[in-house]
């Protein structure tokens, strides 16, 4: 069970760093799934319908088992699969862009492109409808 405290904490300093190293787009991790979600905020980005996203936050990768995993079948596909290789998150998973260790540099401007171009063309979340408030029982 070594291993697995070794990769946790991989990917706990892996989460840790994200936030320092991709500025100016702003990064928040959360744990989630066993590892981390990590969100973005695109801080010069232009006006847009956010109304049920104000913070203009979206999911854009996955961190586990140390490595950082962006998400597969998007329009981005051919510059990804320049700086990764298709793995799956995990045993069984399906299939995600697993990003190399050397564009994990904080000097690499292009996994920063990847990244705001990928919350551009991630879906933007939909407001939710009111709920209608429940008739209350007659007795």
């Amino acid at each position: 069970m070594a291993g697995d405290e070794a990769l946790k904490a991989a990917s706990r300093a892996l989460a840790v760093s994200l936030p320092e190293d991709l500025l100016p787009v702003d990064i928040r991790t959360r744990a989630m799934f066993g590892g981390y979600m990590v969100y973005a905020t695109v801080l010069d980005a232009p006006d847009e319908d956010f109304v049920s996203n104000p913070d203009r936050e979206r999911g854009v990768a996955v961190i586990n088992d140390g490595h950082l995993f962006l998400k597969q079948k998007s329009e981005l596909d051919d510059r990804v699969g320049e700086i990764a290789e298709l793995a799956p998150m995990y045993p069984g998973g399906a299939n995600m862009w697993r990003v190399d260790a050397a564009h994990l540099d904080p000097v690499s401007d292009v996994l920063r492109e990847l990244i705001v171009d990928m919350w551009r063309i991630e879906p933007k979340k939909k407001p939710r409808k009111p709920r209608t408030p429940r008739k209350p029982r007659e007795k």
